[in-house]
């Protein structure tokens, strides 16, 4: 129950924090716990995964500033 309870807040203090930034990569990792190793292979994909959707709003945003 605490620990839920902290990934809860650690949780919302992120989502607050990113409202600053441009680009949010977010991988979908579904319900594995902050302490679950057994799966990093399949969140790692998901990682890549998501930062190569996400290429295309950063370059523009690099052309933008540029």
């Amino acid at each position: 129950m605490i620990l839920q309870s902290i990934n809860i807040m650690g949780r919302e203090l992120v989502l607050y924090k990113c409202r600053q930034y441009d680009v949010l990569i977010e991988p979908n990792v579904g319900d594995v716990g902050l302490t679950d190793f057994s799966q990093k292979k399949r969140l790692l994909e998901a990682g890549m995964q998501a930062a190569r959707q996400a290429l295309p709003k950063i370059r523009k945003l690099m052309e933008e500033r540029s």
